[in-house]
């Protein structure tokens, strides 16, 4: 046992030597010669069934339930460190997301409870190659949470997400993490999140940074919400090195600030990173870029 841990490290270290993950890249383990990894097989096709259990089953105690075997299941798969590296194809209903550096996986998924209501979970698995660790976080979401743009979030009280892209900046040589997500808030309004994954001093994960800057203004995160019944985009425009996204506005003006009735209005506003910030810039041309 202890000579085949050993091995792992070992792998770990050339893999990451020889074969650098991009973001949006999936090593394959054919390729590392390691495909017949009957545990990580295993685990997989066991969290297949419970994923699809999850989303068809119609009760809210038994939902809870196979949630807590995944979670469960998941904790085990994340004892084996290659498990950074398992593409997890089956499992199309969980989120899998590589930070650009290739420090960091965040895995996301939600579950879908009567009456438009849903509970959000995660883990995030953290490599440090210099330093020769490997650490997982579990992200327990807080139905009691009321999200908000200016609190900083434990991962054992986070407020839930599903996170679809991650984007890396420094500032004085040390990492920032950037999620984009969205949050399917209830039967009227569904929000996207933009917000910043922190290491505490103890090395514990945290949600929200004073980082976004907006009418004089610091805030944590930038959180918009919307009706259920639109799409909004939010992305990263490479071409133009931003945040981009719809402008949120009421269908009418008596429905100010009532957002069940907001939408996008065809312009765009964005964030660009300068100076340890993310700057609000208004009424950006996104078109054709």
């Amino acid at each position: 046992m202890h000579s085949e841990k050993t091995m792992k490290h070992i792998l770990l270290i050339l893999i990451f030597a020889i074969v650098p993950i991009k973001a949006q890249c999936i090593i394959r383990y054919d390729s590392l010669t390691v495909a017949s990894d009957s545990f990580l097989i295993m685990y997989e096709d066991t969290l297949s069934v419970l994923m699809e259990q999850l989303h068809d089953s119609k009760n809210t105690s038994e939902k809870n339930q196979i949630n807590h075997l995944i979670t469960q299941h998941l904790k085990q798969v994340f004892t084996d460190t290659l498990s950074f590296f398992y593409p997890f194809e089956r499992l199309a209903k969980l989120g899998k997301i590589y930070s650009p550096d290739s420090m960091l996986r965040i895995y996301t998924w939600n579950i879908a409870y009567a009456r438009g209501t849903y509970g959000y979970a995660g883990a995030i698995q953290q490599l440090d190659i210099a330093g020769g660790s490997y650490a997982v976080f579990m992200l327990t979401h807080n139905h009691e949470i009321i999200l908000n743009s200016d609190t900083i979030y434990p991962s054992e009280q986070w407020y839930g997400a599903l996170y679809y892209d991650i984007l890396l900046t420094k500032c004085a040589e040390k990492k920032l993490y950037t999620l984009l997500g969205v949050n399917f808030n209830n039967l009227f309004t569904s929000r996207k999140i933009i917000d910043v994954l922190d290491f505490s001093s103890s090395g514990q994960p945290v949600f929200g940074k004073p980082i976004f800057f907006s009418k004089g203004q610091l805030t944590q995160r930038i959180i918009f919400e919307y009706s259920a019944r639109v799409t909004m985009s939010l992305k990263y425009n490479q071409k133009m090195n931003m945040i981009v996204f719809d402008h949120l506005s009421p269908s009418q003006s008596k429905y100010t600030g009532k957002y069940e009735f907001y939408g996008p209005d065809f312009s765009y506003d964005g964030y660009r990173y300068a100076n340890c910030r993310w700057i609000f810039e208004e009424d950006i041309d996104a078109r054709n870029r």
